[in-house]
């Protein structure tokens, strides 16, 4: 499965824009997509796509993680630049008065629960768009969302994609930043594939 993903990938790199951003966490979703993207880009044999991977420094992850997810992209950047790949790796932070201590200790919001999830939107979300916006050369943006992952993620993703067409690996955004395009190369993996 895994190399006929990549070929597929290979495939759609003439119909993508100059660059494809990468939502990156660090975890396994969105690393198996950074990795995917690179390996296809590394064994195309015309000019790929420049492949930039965003991390959302929040400010709140666990300093163990959010360590190993840093060095993790100095790595990144390193075999880059000995492949001679279009690699980058940025990363971003929530504006100040976004963040989530300015939110919970300054302005007296309460901790997010499942039910009042603030802070996914506030404090990812809203500095990816800013990031974006700031970009004119494409609104590709490559996800590591996949079926299996939730039941709440499961029926969302089954409202919006035909998957048996072809194009099950694309869609549109609806919410946050509307008009971007998504790729999900993983959509169809199972934890095993990942």
């Amino acid at each position: 499965m895994i190399y006929q993903r990549l070929e597929y990938i290979r495939s759609q790199f003439c119909k993508f824009p100059r660059t494809i951003y990468v939502g990156f966490s660090g975890g396994k979703d969105s690393s198996a997509v950074v990795k995917l993207l690179y390996t296809a880009q590394k064994t195309y044999s015309g000019i790929p796509p420049r492949i930039v991977a965003i991390y959302c420094d929040t400010g709140v992850e666990n300093p163990i993680i959010n360590a190993f997810v840093k060095t993790t992209i100095l790595s990144l950047r390193k075999e880059a630049r000995k492949d001679g790949v279009a690699f980058d790796c940025k990363v971003i932070a929530p504006q100040v008065d976004q963040s989530f201590f300015v939110r919970i200790i300054g302005r007296g919001y309460p901790p997010p629960t499942n039910s009042f999830r603030w802070c996914t939107k506030d404090i990812r979300i809203r500095p990816f768009q800013r990031f974006l916006r700031a970009r004119s050369d494409g609104t590709l943006i490559a996800v590591g969302t996949r079926i299996g992952e939730s039941q709440q993620r499961d029926r969302s993703l089954r409202k919006s994609i035909d998957f048996k067409d072809e194009y099950k690996f694309y869609q549109k955004q609806r919410d946050g930043f509307a008009g971007a395009v998504l790729f999900t190369p993983i959509i169809d993996f199972d934890i095993d594939d990942v």
